[in-house]
């Protein structure tokens, strides 16, 4: 700053020259020199803080349009906002949780939130059982007072009043985890491919089983839409698995409650289930309350909905963990920038870290359910092979080695037997989530043993 001082100084000693004014700064006009050489260097001063300060004002004003990876391939489109100002919605179904406490779905959030740096005051996280459909769009309605661009249900049985909040209100964004209702505008749902889960914990499932010389596994799940089937077939998959080679048969014995069943029904279902001589039970529900009657029981477990955190992990061989936090800041970054048609509609997995297993396999047959599902977790991870490609896996137990088969073409006569869609065995994303209507051999009812 001060050679631009001297250099406006030197510019006004010229101009002086040329006007003839150079007396100014003669040897009888000190003061004056003095006192024209300070308003110079004030001048530049207020200059420079003036520039300074419409630069930081211009910068803050701009919405951040920088997506996870830490690219800007886009401009702020039509309704960009600054993250300064940006408000987000996360709500759950439950109770509330006491002070201090969090679930797995506030905490990708907030993982997302911190690489944002969105501002806490900005986050508003909702839990309650909402009884019904007025008391969600009442919830809705006041965040629209807020002006909050963004909402996040949390899981499927708050899909329908989601659906209807996104008709009432179409200016916001709603992201439904585990629902299936979308539409063109403003209404997404979340998938994962939770099977992929399920089958590892079938490959856990099945082991225990035989170190523990049960004859059956048993299975609870609260639904038997396409999602639900998948994840119970899946399983049973899994099981197929770490049996086959043995030249023997396991089946799953499944009981299925209904999604708005009361409470305790879980509970007895897995009771039947331990009765039948089941010693690991595994199941897709909402809060895993059948592992209650697992703990009571000292039986073992495993699970791919929520609610097992209180579970002890000597009862849970083997659970689905979710890290959604790389898509929250897709989705968020998405809505900054004014971009909504961004948003990432491909389910999540293993190979984007949205999904992984937690184990507990500390049994003396574990080493073989552990290789196995170390295998299978990095063809996951690497995309290489997927439950439904149409490949099977196996462990052999004389070689102790695992076994992948190869591709075989299907024939008219065995797509009929064995409802797939592809030549090669494999089951596309459409039936997975949303046709599949049947389950895979070895699934058993549980009402008279029969085959599913």
């Amino acid at each position: 700053m001060l050679e631009n001082c001297h250099g406006l100084l030197y510019n006004y000693l010229m101009t002086a020259s040329r006007m003839k004014l150079k007396h100014i700064f003669s040897e009888g006009n000190y003061i004056m020199k003095k006192t024209i050489t300070i308003i110079l260097i004030f001048a530049c001063i207020m200059t420079a803080l003036v520039s300074c300060g419409k630069a930081q004002s211009d910068n803050s004003g701009k919405a951040s349009t920088t997506d996870a990876s830490g690219v800007d391939p886009l401009p702020g489109g039509e309704g960009a906002i600054t993250s300064d100002y940006f408000a987000v919605a996360l709500i759950s179904r439950g109770e509330p949780l006491a002070d201090g406490q969090t679930d797995e779905f506030r905490a990708s959030f907030d993982k997302a939130a911190e690489a944002l740096a969105l501002r806490p005051e900005n986050i508003y996280g909702i839990r309650d059982e909402f009884p019904d459909e007025a008391s969600f769009l009442e919830t809705v309605s006041e965040l629209a007072d807020k002006k909050c661009p963004l909402i996040f249900t949390a899981d499927r049985s708050l899909m329908d009043y989601t659906g209807a909040a996104a008709e009432k209100y179409p200016d916001i964004q709603f992201v439904n985890f585990g629902g299936y209702l979308t539409n063109d505008t403003n209404l997404i749902n979340r998938r994962v491919r939770l099977y992929q889960a399920s089958y590892l914990c079938g490959i856990a499932a099945a082991f225990r089983t035989l170190e523990t010389n049960g004859g059956a596994v048993g299975y609870v799940c609260d639904g038997t839409d396409a999602e639900d089937r998948a994840n119970v077939n899946a399983f049973a998959l899994g099981v197929q698995a770490a049996v086959g080679p043995l030249d023997m048969e396991m089946p799953v014995m499944l009981r299925i409650v209904q999604p708005d069943h009361q409470p305790g029904e879980e509970e007895a279902a897995a009771n039947e289930l331990l009765q039948s001589g089941c010693t690991v039970i595994g199941g897709l529900t909402e809060n895993s309350e059948y592992l209650n009657a697992v703990v009571q029981a000292g039986a073992k477990g495993t699970a791919c909905g929520g609610g097992t955190e209180a579970v002890p992990p000597e009862t849970l061989i083997a659970s689905a963990v979710f890290d959604h936090s790389g898509y929250f800041e897709k989705v968020v970054s998405a809505v900054l920038s004014g971009h909504r048609e961004r948003i990432d509609k491909t389910p999540g997995d293993f190979a984007d870290g949205e999904l992984s297993l937690s184990a507990s396999l500390d049994g003396e047959s574990d080493v073989k359910a552990k290789a196995l599902i170390d295998v299978v977790t990095g063809l996951l991870t690497d995309r290489e092979w997927d439950v439904f490609c149409g490949r099977t896996i196996l462990y052999d137990f004389q070689e102790r080695k695992i076994v992948v088969s190869q591709f075989e073409e299907k024939t008219e006569t065995d797509r009929n037997d064995y409802p797939i869609t592809a030549p090669d065995g494999s089951i596309d994303d459409g039936v997975l989530f949303e046709t599949m209507d049947y389950y895979v051999y070895g699934i058993i009812s549980g009402s008279d043993d029969s085959q599913y």
